[in-house]
């Protein structure tokens, strides 16, 4: 989701009901598209290594559970906008959901999840590789806040002042 212009994105996400939103702009446009693009990847720099059967299984598996990621950020989002078009939140909360949403959640997590070695081979390492994509993924969030958040700070300031 582009955050440019938040008017337009509550007056875009209004238009669907909870669960539309989340199935078709959230699990169907972006978690879908990456899960299958990361595994894409995975695929090109590991032909080496491939065991066709095991692979197919794997990529299931982790598509999976992006999509289920997916359903969280979904939920997250929906209640972020919503927040928004009723005037119910601050700044402050604003830049840490969009963090946890935009960072963690829609970029560090599934990167994480999609580079991760299965069968788990070492937990450890799995673990270790697993937190650097999520501190990857707050570092990303929030240049991406840094991007978008006067957008945010004029909407709430054009209609309640904070």
């Amino acid at each position: 989701m582009k955050y440019q212009d938040v008017d337009k994105n509550i007056e875009r996400i209004s238009r669907y009901t909870k669960s539309k939103y989340i199935i078709k702009k959230i699990l169907l446009q972006r978690f879908l598209v990456l899960g299958i693009l990361l595994i894409g990847i995975n695929l090109l720099f590991d032909l080496q290594d491939i065991r066709t059967k095991e692979f197919i299984y794997v990529s299931i598996i982790k598509i999976i559970i992006i999509l289920l990621l997916g359903i969280i950020v979904g939920n997250f989002e929906w209640n972020l906008f919503v927040s928004l078009k009723n005037y119910e939140i601050s700044l402050s909360k604003i830049r840490y959901r969009f963090i946890l949403n935009m960072g963690i959640l829609s970029w560090g997590l599934p990167i994480g999840i999609a580079n991760m070695e299965y069968p788990v081979k070492s937990i450890l390492n799995n673990g270790v590789h697993l937190l650097i994509w999520i501190i990857a993924g707050i570092f990303f969030g929030t240049s991406m806040w840094l991007v978008v958040s006067d957008e945010f700070k004029k909407h709430l300031d054009s209609n309640y002042n904070i």
